[in-house]
């Protein structure tokens, strides 16, 4: 009998105001499903004051993120290397 894949979950946490809590709701959702032996990916999306560094401080090799590639670094990347590879 074969396993099918295991189908992932999206949550996201949304409000078009600052200051409400949102990252640190999003990071005690991580940290209780991580708890519970889930696998859990955070992507912090506020590209104006990402902050979800502060709150998984813990669990970061590079805790100030000074030599860590951001979420934009990675798009760079990937349109660089798809602009090559046309």
């Amino acid at each position: 009998m074969t396993q099918s894949p295991k189908q992932g979950r999206v949550i996201t946490f949304y409000s078009y105001k600052g200051g409400t809590g949102r990252s640190m709701a999003v990071a005690n959702a991580a940290w209780i499903l991580a708890t519970n032996d889930k696998r859990v990916l955070v992507i912090d999306w506020d590209l104006e004051a990402p902050g979800m560094h502060r709150y998984l401080h813990p669990f970061l090799k590079d805790k100030e993120l000074t030599d860590s590639q951001g979420l934009i670094d990675y798009f760079v990347d990937f349109a660089t290397a798809a602009r090559i590879a046309a």
